[in-house]
């Protein structure tokens, strides 16, 4: 797969989940095309690696489509950047220590 896409209608689930598969497709190195959802906004630095879109928008998926497929060294860097992004900010080794610390303090004991 060249381009991921990841559209999802607009509900308050979506608005307010982060799609763990965003982060699969950021280590595969590649582009990413996904609804524009609250939380991923607020998550994620997308914009060096894909785009949010309204997924009736099709015009715009698209344009940016095609924008990849003329523009090879746009291509390229986003791919680039998807991979350094899942490496250096979105990889377990360096989010687990928080994420167990969370878990743990959100256990009964």
């Amino acid at each position: 797969t060249d381009i991921f896409l990841d559209l999802r209608s607009d509900s308050f689930e979506y608005q307010h989940s982060l799609p763990s598969k965003l982060f699969c497709y950021a280590a595969l190195g590649r582009p990413v095309i996904s609804s524009d959802l609250k939380a991923i906004r607020h998550a994620v630095d997308i914009n060096n690696f894909g785009f949010l879109v309204k997924p009736d928008r099709a015009d715009q998926i698209v344009q940016i489509i095609s924008e990849y497929i003329r523009n090879k060294q746009f291509y390229n860097d986003h791919c680039r950047n998807a991979r350094r992004a899942a490496e250096e900010y979105y990889n377990w080794k360096k989010i687990s220590p928080v994420f167990l610390e969370f878990i743990e303090a959100c256990s009964v004991k």
